[in-house]
């Protein structure tokens, strides 16, 4: 599996572990909830800043959520 679709994966499990909304994540990070979806949808990745930001947000490190493969 690609590691696009991996971390994909991981940012909508880990949202709904959260009980966040995509609107209540899109209004944190200050984008859209169409730019929430399609990081979770893996049809585009978030910048640097953007990953922090998420990381932060859902109390991960970005290698966690973005860059460790899954179990």
């Amino acid at each position: 599996m690609s590691s696009r679709k991996t971390y994909s994966r991981k940012l909508r499990n880990r949202r709904n572990e959260l009980n966040m909304s995509t609107e209540f994540v899109a209004e944190k990070l200050n984008c859209s909830t169409a730019a929430i979806l399609a990081y979770e949808r893996g049809d585009r990745a978030p910048r640097l800043e953007r990953m922090k930001a998420i990381a932060e947000l859902y109390g991960m490190s970005i290698d966690e959520l973005f860059f460790c493969k899954e179990d």
